[in-house]
């Protein structure tokens, strides 16, 4: 016993494994760092209450790594009144692969009525390596 823990404490440290940045692109005309919105719409070209607004990226990791993107995404609004942003909770598919399709979905809640603005901010993440770049998509 004594031996493992004499080993443990003579190994060297490592450092964090790097690799290149995993990019998120818009499906529709595959420009980087970029997603595209999608939905079912009550009116079309009006959010309303109900709705179900889509997000879709394709995801490219020239290292392979899996995408973990999606941990990251975050959907609020702007409530009418002010105040702090109330978090809308969202449904999350991760691209199987790299160069594969990712989704975030999530229903128009009704205390969204009169919002400002719908929001949502995602990282470009995977699922091992360290991360090296971020965007933000509003």
């Amino acid at each position: 016993m004594t031996s493992g823990s004499v080993w443990a404490a003579s190994t060297p440290s490592t450092s964090s494994v790097q690799g290149r940045v995993p990019v998120l692109s818009a499906p529709s005309n595959n420009a980087p760092q970029a997603v595209d919105f999608s939905g079912t719409y009550a009116t079309p070209g009006q959010l309303s209450t109900g709705d179900t607004v889509v997000m879709t990226y394709n995801y490219t990791d020239l290292d392979g790594d899996a995408d973990n993107s999606l941990t990251t995404v975050s959907w609020s609004y702007a409530p009418l009144g002010g105040g702090a942003d109330v978090p809308i909770t969202a449904t999350n598919v991760p691209a199987p692969n790299s160069g594969g399709q990712g989704t975030s979905t999530i229903t128009l809640p009704i205390g969204a009525l009169g919002a400002t603005a719908i929001k949502v901010t995602v990282q470009e993440y995977s699922a091992t390596g360290d991360r090296l770049a971020a965007i933000r998509l509003r």
